[in-house]
Protein backbone atom coordinates (compact mmCIF):
# COMPACT_ATOMS: atom_id res chain seq x y z
CA UNK A 1 0.00 0.00 0.00
CA UNK A 2 1.61 3.26 -1.40
CA UNK A 3 1.62 6.28 0.74
CA UNK A 4 2.12 9.85 -0.84
CA UNK A 5 2.43 12.94 1.51
CA UNK A 6 1.28 15.77 -0.82
CA UNK A 7 2.13 19.24 0.73
CA UNK A 8 -1.03 20.98 -0.21
CA UNK A 9 -2.41 18.07 1.65
CA UNK A 10 -0.83 18.75 5.05
CA UNK A 11 0.48 22.30 5.24
CA UNK A 12 -0.26 24.87 3.03
CA UNK A 13 3.56 26.16 3.74
CA UNK A 14 5.28 23.21 2.93
CA UNK A 15 7.60 23.34 -0.12
CA UNK A 16 6.40 21.58 -3.33
CA UNK A 17 8.41 19.14 -4.91
CA UNK A 18 8.31 15.86 -6.59
CA UNK A 19 7.47 13.28 -3.74
CA UNK A 20 11.26 11.91 -2.55
CA UNK A 21 11.57 7.90 -1.53
CA UNK A 22 13.27 6.02 0.82
CA UNK A 23 16.32 5.52 -1.70
CA UNK A 24 16.59 9.42 -2.69
CA UNK A 25 16.51 10.52 1.30
CA UNK A 26 19.50 7.60 1.54
CA UNK A 27 21.33 8.01 -1.55
CA UNK A 28 21.34 12.34 -0.62
CA UNK A 29 22.56 11.17 2.93
CA UNK A 30 25.37 9.08 2.38
CA UNK A 31 26.06 11.77 -0.33
CA UNK A 32 25.90 14.54 2.12
CA UNK A 33 29.14 16.89 2.52
CA UNK A 34 29.23 16.96 6.25
CA UNK A 35 28.66 13.21 6.47
CA UNK A 36 31.41 12.65 3.77
CA UNK A 37 33.95 14.99 5.26
CA UNK A 38 33.84 12.82 8.79
CA UNK A 39 34.38 9.85 7.10
CA UNK A 40 37.14 11.14 4.68
CA UNK A 41 39.02 12.78 7.43
CA UNK A 42 38.99 9.47 9.84
CA UNK A 43 39.95 7.32 6.47
CA UNK A 44 42.68 10.01 5.59
CA UNK A 45 43.94 9.93 9.35
CA UNK A 46 44.31 6.24 8.95
CA UNK A 47 46.07 6.31 5.31
CA UNK A 48 48.39 8.65 7.02
CA UNK A 49 49.71 6.24 9.68
CA UNK A 50 50.02 3.43 7.19
CA UNK A 51 52.26 5.97 5.23
CA UNK A 52 54.19 7.19 8.78
CA UNK A 53 54.86 3.55 9.72
CA UNK A 54 57.81 1.38 9.79
CA UNK A 55 59.94 3.78 8.75
CA UNK A 56 63.78 3.62 9.53
CA UNK A 57 64.95 6.82 11.64
CA UNK A 58 66.85 9.73 9.76
CA UNK A 59 70.77 8.83 9.27
CA UNK A 60 72.78 11.61 11.44
CA UNK A 61 76.01 13.13 9.72
CA UNK A 62 78.52 14.57 12.25
CA UNK A 63 81.12 16.76 11.55
CA UNK A 64 84.31 18.02 14.21
CA UNK A 65 87.70 19.73 13.56
CA UNK A 66 90.04 20.30 16.40
CA UNK A 67 93.23 21.88 16.49
CA UNK A 68 96.03 21.77 18.93
CA UNK A 69 99.00 23.77 19.21
CA UNK A 70 102.09 21.06 19.47
CA UNK A 71 105.98 21.94 19.28
CA UNK A 72 106.95 23.30 16.09
CA UNK A 73 103.35 24.44 14.51
CA UNK A 74 99.92 23.08 15.39
CA UNK A 75 97.92 19.89 14.68
CA UNK A 76 94.75 20.01 13.00
CA UNK A 77 91.97 16.95 13.01
CA UNK A 78 89.03 16.64 11.17
CA UNK A 79 86.54 14.26 10.68
CA UNK A 80 83.08 13.67 9.25
CA UNK A 81 80.84 10.75 9.07
CA UNK A 82 77.53 9.00 8.84
CA UNK A 83 75.22 7.50 11.34
CA UNK A 84 72.51 5.18 10.56
CA UNK A 85 70.14 3.60 13.45
CA UNK A 86 69.05 -0.10 11.85
CA UNK A 87 66.74 -2.43 13.29
CA UNK A 88 67.54 -6.49 12.33
CA UNK A 89 64.68 -7.89 13.67
CA UNK A 90 61.71 -6.81 11.83
CA UNK A 91 60.04 -4.82 14.19
CA UNK A 92 59.49 -1.88 11.81
CA UNK A 93 57.82 -4.00 9.17
CA UNK A 94 55.46 -5.25 12.09
CA UNK A 95 54.38 -1.52 12.98
CA UNK A 96 54.00 -1.06 9.02
CA UNK A 97 51.74 -4.02 9.23
CA UNK A 98 49.89 -2.74 12.56
CA UNK A 99 49.54 -0.07 10.58
CA UNK A 100 47.93 -1.81 7.84
CA UNK A 101 45.54 -3.56 10.34
CA UNK A 102 44.32 -0.18 12.29
CA UNK A 103 43.14 0.78 8.67
CA UNK A 104 41.20 -2.34 8.24
CA UNK A 105 39.81 -1.40 11.30
CA UNK A 106 39.18 2.08 10.85
CA UNK A 107 37.29 1.19 7.73
CA UNK A 108 34.97 -1.41 9.04
CA UNK A 109 34.20 1.06 11.80
CA UNK A 110 33.16 3.33 9.00
CA UNK A 111 30.81 0.82 7.53
CA UNK A 112 29.03 0.88 11.14
CA UNK A 113 29.08 4.25 10.58
CA UNK A 114 27.63 4.65 7.35
CA UNK A 115 25.00 2.03 8.30
CA UNK A 116 23.66 3.73 11.76
CA UNK A 117 23.57 6.98 9.64
CA UNK A 118 21.18 4.93 6.38
CA UNK A 119 19.26 3.44 9.14
CA UNK A 120 18.36 6.89 11.04
CA UNK A 121 17.60 8.55 8.04
CA UNK A 122 14.95 5.30 7.19
CA UNK A 123 13.62 5.81 10.73
CA UNK A 124 12.95 9.13 10.31
CA UNK A 125 11.64 8.67 6.53
CA UNK A 126 9.08 6.21 7.73
CA UNK A 127 8.00 7.85 10.82
CA UNK A 128 7.41 10.87 8.88
CA UNK A 129 5.67 8.49 6.32
CA UNK A 130 3.02 6.94 9.40
CA UNK A 131 2.22 10.23 10.96
CA UNK A 132 0.93 11.72 7.23
CA UNK A 133 -1.44 8.00 6.77
CA UNK A 134 -2.63 9.16 10.03
CA UNK A 135 -3.47 12.60 9.52
CA UNK A 136 -4.80 11.79 5.99
CA UNK A 137 -7.13 9.09 8.07
CA UNK A 138 -7.55 11.64 10.86
CA UNK A 139 -8.76 14.00 8.10
CA UNK A 140 -11.37 11.79 6.72
CA UNK A 141 -12.63 10.48 10.00
CA UNK A 142 -13.47 14.67 10.31
CA UNK A 143 -14.99 15.14 6.98
CA UNK A 144 -17.33 12.39 8.05
CA UNK A 145 -18.12 13.31 11.44
CA UNK A 146 -18.69 17.30 9.85
CA UNK A 147 -21.38 16.08 7.21
CA UNK A 148 -22.99 14.46 10.08
CA UNK A 149 -22.90 16.96 12.18
CA UNK A 150 -24.41 19.55 9.20
CA UNK A 151 -27.36 17.07 9.25
CA UNK A 152 -27.86 16.84 13.06
CA UNK A 153 -27.86 20.62 13.43
CA UNK A 154 -30.55 20.63 10.48
CA UNK A 155 -32.84 18.12 12.28
CA UNK A 156 -31.96 19.78 15.64
CA UNK A 157 -33.56 22.80 14.46
CA UNK A 158 -36.57 21.27 12.78
CA UNK A 159 -37.21 19.15 16.62
CA UNK A 160 -36.41 15.57 14.16
CA UNK A 161 -32.93 15.46 16.62
CA UNK A 162 -32.42 16.12 20.23
CA UNK A 163 -29.67 18.70 21.42
CA UNK A 164 -27.83 16.04 23.38
CA UNK A 165 -26.74 14.42 20.11
CA UNK A 166 -25.96 17.37 18.40
CA UNK A 167 -23.43 18.76 21.63
CA UNK A 168 -22.06 15.42 21.91
CA UNK A 169 -21.01 15.74 17.84
CA UNK A 170 -19.32 18.55 17.95
CA UNK A 171 -17.21 17.64 21.38
CA UNK A 172 -16.20 14.92 19.37
CA UNK A 173 -15.50 17.31 16.89
CA UNK A 174 -13.45 19.42 19.22
CA UNK A 175 -11.79 16.40 20.42
CA UNK A 176 -10.56 14.99 17.01
CA UNK A 177 -9.68 18.93 16.12
CA UNK A 178 -7.03 19.14 19.10
CA UNK A 179 -5.76 15.36 18.45
CA UNK A 180 -5.13 16.42 14.97
CA UNK A 181 -3.58 19.60 15.98
CA UNK A 182 -0.89 18.09 18.52
CA UNK A 183 -0.65 15.38 15.61
CA UNK A 184 0.34 17.87 13.10
CA UNK A 185 2.95 19.14 15.43
CA UNK A 186 4.41 15.86 15.46
CA UNK A 187 4.64 15.92 12.11
CA UNK A 188 6.33 19.35 11.77
CA UNK A 189 9.01 17.85 14.42
CA UNK A 190 9.34 14.71 12.23
CA UNK A 191 9.64 16.64 9.03
CA UNK A 192 12.46 19.15 10.23
CA UNK A 193 14.71 16.17 11.85
CA UNK A 194 14.73 14.56 8.54
CA UNK A 195 15.02 17.29 6.04
CA UNK A 196 16.78 19.74 8.18
CA UNK A 197 20.22 17.13 8.70
CA UNK A 198 20.45 16.79 5.16
CA UNK A 199 20.05 20.99 4.23
CA UNK A 200 16.69 20.15 2.55
CA UNK A 201 13.71 22.06 2.52
CA UNK A 202 10.49 20.41 3.50
CA UNK A 203 8.81 18.42 0.49
CA UNK A 204 6.58 15.47 0.26
CA UNK A 205 7.70 11.99 0.34
CA UNK A 206 6.47 8.72 -1.35
CA UNK A 207 6.38 4.92 -0.34
CA UNK A 208 5.47 1.75 0.85
CA UNK A 209 5.12 1.44 5.16
CA UNK A 210 4.28 -1.92 5.71
CA UNK A 211 7.42 -3.81 3.58
CA UNK A 212 6.17 -6.48 1.22
CA UNK A 213 9.95 -8.27 1.16
CA UNK A 214 9.99 -11.88 2.99
CA UNK A 215 13.49 -11.90 4.58
CA UNK A 216 15.74 -14.89 4.59
CA UNK A 217 17.09 -16.88 7.96
CA UNK A 218 20.56 -17.12 6.48
CA UNK A 219 22.71 -14.78 8.42
CA UNK A 220 26.45 -14.70 8.14
CA UNK A 221 27.84 -12.31 11.07
CA UNK A 222 31.57 -12.44 9.69
CA UNK A 223 30.73 -10.23 6.98
CA UNK A 224 29.13 -7.59 10.19
CA UNK A 225 31.54 -4.58 10.10
CA UNK A 226 31.68 -5.21 14.10
CA UNK A 227 33.37 -8.32 13.22
CA UNK A 228 35.86 -6.82 11.27
CA UNK A 229 36.82 -4.52 12.97
CA UNK A 230 36.69 -6.84 16.41
CA UNK A 231 39.18 -9.25 14.21
CA UNK A 232 41.48 -6.57 12.74
CA UNK A 233 42.05 -4.94 16.27
CA UNK A 234 42.92 -8.53 17.30
CA UNK A 235 45.53 -8.64 14.82
CA UNK A 236 46.70 -5.87 15.99
CA UNK A 237 47.21 -6.77 19.15
CA UNK A 238 48.70 -10.75 18.20
CA UNK A 239 51.21 -8.27 15.54
CA UNK A 240 52.22 -5.71 18.99
CA UNK A 241 52.89 -8.73 20.71
CA UNK A 242 55.27 -10.18 17.98
CA UNK A 243 56.97 -6.53 17.82
CA UNK A 244 57.38 -6.31 21.70
CA UNK A 245 59.06 -10.28 21.25
CA UNK A 246 61.26 -9.19 18.34
CA UNK A 247 62.47 -5.85 20.66
CA UNK A 248 64.71 -8.23 22.74
CA UNK A 249 66.61 -8.37 19.73
CA UNK A 250 69.23 -4.99 19.59
CA UNK A 251 69.44 -2.47 17.23
CA UNK A 252 72.53 -1.90 15.79
CA UNK A 253 74.25 1.86 14.82
CA UNK A 254 76.13 1.59 11.70
CA UNK A 255 78.69 4.59 10.99
CA UNK A 256 80.77 5.51 8.37
CA UNK A 257 83.50 8.51 7.51
CA UNK A 258 86.67 9.89 6.82
CA UNK A 259 89.69 11.55 9.19
CA UNK A 260 92.10 13.77 7.83
CA UNK A 261 95.18 14.65 9.94
CA UNK A 262 97.75 17.59 9.68
CA UNK A 263 100.46 17.52 11.91
CA UNK A 264 103.65 19.55 11.70
CA UNK A 265 106.03 17.69 8.83
CA UNK A 266 103.19 15.42 8.13
CA UNK A 267 99.27 15.00 6.86
CA UNK A 268 97.35 11.55 7.31
CA UNK A 269 93.96 10.48 6.49
CA UNK A 270 92.12 7.32 6.61
CA UNK A 271 88.44 5.55 6.65
CA UNK A 272 86.77 5.07 9.53
CA UNK A 273 84.05 2.48 10.27
CA UNK A 274 81.59 1.97 13.84
CA UNK A 275 79.31 -0.30 15.12
CA UNK A 276 77.14 0.25 17.80
CA UNK A 277 74.91 -2.00 19.67
CA UNK A 278 72.10 -1.52 21.99
CA UNK A 279 71.63 -3.31 24.96
CA UNK A 280 68.03 -3.50 25.96
CA UNK A 281 67.99 -3.96 29.40
CA UNK A 282 65.07 -1.37 30.27
CA UNK A 283 62.84 -2.29 26.88
CA UNK A 284 60.44 -3.49 29.36
CA UNK A 285 59.65 -5.52 26.49
CA UNK A 286 58.09 -8.83 28.03
CA UNK A 287 55.76 -6.19 30.43
CA UNK A 288 54.76 -4.73 26.60
CA UNK A 289 54.34 -8.19 25.44
CA UNK A 290 52.17 -9.63 27.70
CA UNK A 291 49.81 -6.28 27.74
CA UNK A 292 49.33 -7.13 23.88
CA UNK A 293 48.47 -11.08 24.56
CA UNK A 294 46.04 -10.32 26.76
CA UNK A 295 44.32 -7.62 24.89
CA UNK A 296 44.20 -10.42 21.69
CA UNK A 297 43.23 -12.77 24.08
CA UNK A 298 40.18 -10.36 25.38
CA UNK A 299 39.44 -9.79 21.73
CA UNK A 300 39.17 -13.08 21.18
CA UNK A 301 36.39 -13.35 23.73
CA UNK A 302 35.17 -10.62 22.80
CA UNK A 303 34.27 -11.84 19.55
CA UNK A 304 33.47 -15.18 20.35
CA UNK A 305 30.38 -13.03 22.55
CA UNK A 306 29.74 -10.55 19.60
CA UNK A 307 28.97 -13.42 17.29
CA UNK A 308 26.38 -14.59 19.84
CA UNK A 309 24.82 -11.50 20.12
CA UNK A 310 24.60 -11.04 16.48
CA UNK A 311 22.61 -14.49 16.17
CA UNK A 312 20.87 -13.92 18.14
CA UNK A 313 19.66 -10.54 17.96
CA UNK A 314 19.14 -11.17 14.06
CA UNK A 315 16.92 -13.98 14.64
CA UNK A 316 15.17 -12.09 17.53
CA UNK A 317 14.31 -9.44 15.00
CA UNK A 318 13.62 -11.54 12.32
CA UNK A 319 10.77 -13.22 14.12
CA UNK A 320 9.17 -9.93 14.94
CA UNK A 321 9.14 -8.32 11.68
CA UNK A 322 7.41 -11.61 10.35
CA UNK A 323 5.00 -11.18 13.42
CA UNK A 324 4.33 -7.71 12.73
CA UNK A 325 3.74 -8.31 9.03
CA UNK A 326 1.36 -10.88 9.22
CA UNK A 327 -0.28 -8.70 12.12
CA UNK A 328 -0.39 -5.60 9.51
CA UNK A 329 -1.87 -7.71 6.88
CA UNK A 330 -4.18 -9.09 8.63
CA UNK A 331 -6.14 -5.92 10.11
CA UNK A 332 -5.47 -4.25 6.40
CA UNK A 333 -7.33 -7.46 5.15
CA UNK A 334 -10.04 -7.10 7.62
CA UNK A 335 -10.20 -3.20 6.37
CA UNK A 336 -10.39 -4.30 2.65
CA UNK A 337 -12.87 -7.39 3.76
CA UNK A 338 -15.13 -4.78 5.55
CA UNK A 339 -17.25 -2.82 3.45
CA UNK A 340 -19.33 -0.65 4.11
CA UNK A 341 -17.58 0.24 6.79
CA UNK A 342 -18.66 0.03 10.32
CA UNK A 343 -19.25 4.09 10.32
CA UNK A 344 -21.30 4.47 7.19
CA UNK A 345 -23.28 1.54 8.08
CA UNK A 346 -23.75 3.37 11.86
CA UNK A 347 -24.50 6.29 10.30
CA UNK A 348 -27.16 4.69 7.97
CA UNK A 349 -28.79 3.46 11.25
CA UNK A 350 -28.37 6.07 12.66
CA UNK A 351 -30.32 8.43 10.30
CA UNK A 352 -33.29 5.75 9.91
CA UNK A 353 -33.25 6.14 14.11
CA UNK A 354 -31.95 2.55 15.05
CA UNK A 355 -29.08 3.81 16.88
CA UNK A 356 -28.19 6.38 19.08
CA UNK A 357 -25.65 9.08 18.75
CA UNK A 358 -23.00 7.23 21.15
CA UNK A 359 -23.51 3.94 18.82
CA UNK A 360 -22.36 6.36 16.04
CA UNK A 361 -19.83 8.06 17.83
CA UNK A 362 -18.54 4.39 18.73
CA UNK A 363 -18.67 3.16 15.05
CA UNK A 364 -16.49 6.20 13.92
CA UNK A 365 -13.85 5.63 16.42
CA UNK A 366 -13.96 2.13 16.18
CA UNK A 367 -12.74 2.76 12.47
CA UNK A 368 -10.16 5.31 13.24
CA UNK A 369 -8.73 2.82 15.22
CA UNK A 370 -8.44 0.32 13.58
CA UNK A 371 -7.04 2.32 10.73
CA UNK A 372 -4.25 3.74 13.38
CA UNK A 373 -3.87 0.64 14.81
CA UNK A 374 -2.96 -0.88 11.06
CA UNK A 375 -0.31 2.28 10.96
CA UNK A 376 1.08 1.90 13.94
CA UNK A 377 1.80 -1.74 13.32
CA UNK A 378 2.84 -1.54 9.84
CA UNK A 379 5.21 1.32 10.89
CA UNK A 380 6.81 -1.26 13.88
CA UNK A 381 7.05 -3.99 11.05
CA UNK A 382 8.82 -1.30 8.79
CA UNK A 383 11.48 -0.41 11.48
CA UNK A 384 12.36 -3.93 12.44
CA UNK A 385 12.89 -4.76 8.94
CA UNK A 386 15.41 -1.64 8.84
CA UNK A 387 17.02 -3.34 11.48
CA UNK A 388 17.16 -6.29 9.55
CA UNK A 389 18.55 -4.06 6.61
CA UNK A 390 21.28 -2.67 9.19
CA UNK A 391 22.11 -6.64 10.23
CA UNK A 392 22.23 -7.07 6.62
CA UNK A 393 24.37 -4.05 5.31
CA UNK A 394 21.61 -3.54 2.88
Amino acid sequence: MKYVIACFMLLASMYCAAAMTENDIVERGISDSVFKAGIEARLAQAQGKVAASGRWQNPTVEFSRETLDVPGGSSEETSIWIEQRINIAGVKRLESDMAELNLDSVKAQLQVAERSWVNLLRRRFYALLATGVKLEHLDVQLSQLKSVASIVAKREAKGDASRFDLQRINQQLAMMLSEKSMMLSDFNIQQDQLFSALELQPQSIAGDLLPSQDVSSDFDPESHPDILALAARKQTFLTEAKAADRSRWPELTLAIGHKEVSEPGQDADGNMLAVGVEIPLFSGSDAQQQIASAQAHQAQADLIRLRRELNAGYVAVLRQYQTLKETAEALAFAEEKTQPSLSRLAELSYQAGELGVMELLGAYQSDLETRLRFVDTALAARQAYIQLQQFRGE
